[in-house]
């Protein structure tokens, strides 16, 4: 297998060194996001689009190695994000969105809750400001409803249009290979 475009793993940039060491248990890096949805929802495939978008967004499914000489991203092999999945009888789910620290040395940048109501659902989303900025976010969960729409369309050119990533430009200059 050629893995000359593998860019991991991949050396952390100024920024994201940054955001990790400023992190306190107080003021977690964590963009929290709140997403209402309409109508009814195919959970399957909704679940499926997640886990979809997360295999296309490597910092989304990487650990920060800071034992090295410099600290590096590295990818769990097989990831399945964190995803919890709640059923409530009442016409609106619960909207709170309590803070949560994402430890990256042990987990990777991005967990989610689905709540469930018959005709109306939130996903609320958690993801580490060093994996993505908030422009990067609200981008991801738009890949996460394209995806999503690709799989529930009935006629298949009608449906969304799903982003790629470029991977190598990923890398960084000074990347420690």
């Amino acid at each position: 297998m050629d893995n000359s475009h593998d860019p991991f793993p991949l050396a952390l940039s100024d920024f994201e060194f940054y955001v990790i060491r400023d992190e306190t248990v107080q003021f977690p890096m964590v963009i929290a996001l709140r997403t209402q949805i309409e109508g009814s929802l195919c959970i399957p495939s909704f679940l499926g689009a997640i886990q979809a978008t997360i295999a296309k967004n490597p910092l989304l499914r990487s650990t920060v190695d800071i034992n090295s000489w410099r600290p590096r991203w590295r990818l769990i092999p097989n990831h399945t994000p964190e995803i919890t999945v709640s059923h409530f009888k009442t016409e609106n789910p619960p909207d709170d969105v309590p803070l949560r620290r994402l430890d990256l040395t042990r987990t990777a940048g991005a967990e989610f809750e689905l709540r469930v109501s018959e005709n109306r659902s939130l996903l609320v989303s958690h993801l580490h400001h060093a994996c993505l900025d908030g422009i990067a976010a609200i981008r991801f969960l738009a890949d996460i409803f394209a995806e999503y729409g690709q799989t529930v369309v009935q006629v298949p050119d009608e449906g969304p249009r799903v982003r790629t990533l470029d991977l190598p430009r990923l890398r960084y200059p000074d990347a420690v290979q």
